[in-house]
């Protein structure tokens, strides 16, 4: 389970099987960077998960950016989707939700 955060960045919440609930702990990725070990900055106002792997986070002031992962036990890449360099840029840099519509149907229609 994620969590976002108004300042904390993303928290992501670690269970362990076969064990009482109470035994968990959260993995933070509260030091934003660019090179794709940690979030963009600290404010994520949305976040949207799409399937096992991936998950969407709406940024609060940077945009949007894009989680990925291939085994729940290794560590996630963060990539950003708006960069500076981009010709199709967001009007603005603050997404507050993310919804997926019903034509959409995998992030192959990104690519």
């Amino acid at each position: 389970m994620w969590f976002s955060t108004e300042n904390g960045g993303l928290n992501k919440l670690i269970i362990k099987k076969n064990d009482s609930s109470k035994d968990f702990k959260f993995e933070k990725f509260n030091k934003p960077v660019d090179d794709g070990t940690n979030v963009k900055t600290l404010a994520i106002h949305s976040i949207f998960s799409e399937g096992k792997n991936r998950l969407w986070i709406g940024y609060y002031g940077s945009g949007l950016g894009l989680v990925e992962w291939n085994t729940p036990e290794s560590k996630p890449y963060f990539s950003f989707i708006n960069p500076a360099d981009q010709k199709a840029q967001f009007t603005g840099k603050i997404i507050r939700d993310i919804f997926r519509d019903t034509k959409w149907s995998t992030l192959d229609n990104y690519k």
